[in-house]
């Protein structure tokens, strides 16, 4: 069974072992082309950032641990 798709975010923390070490990988920026297709920028410690489409295999084998909370509602500015 093949594993879904995982979501590429800004600002999400991912995790994949690698020879028996966790690495935590962080989506640094996102970018929606013209197609509708989401690529995101990924940086992983003492490793280039890698800019990889959603659905790659790359993303695919990593696992999502912790995203962004999204701004619910507005906040008042404050009179000045």
């Amino acid at each position: 069974m093949d594993k879904p798709n995982i979501p590429v975010i800004c600002g999400a923390v991912y995790q994949r072992e690698i020879n028996g070490t966790t690495h935590q990988v962080l989506c640094t920026s996102t970018r929606v082309s013209n197609n509708g297709d989401i690529h995101g920028t990924f940086q992983m410690y003492g490793f280039a950032a890698e800019r990889l489409p959603e659905g790659h295999e790359t993303t695919n084998l990593l696992e999502l641990v912790a995203m962004p909370t999204p701004v619910e509602k507005k906040r008042k500015r404050k009179a000045s």
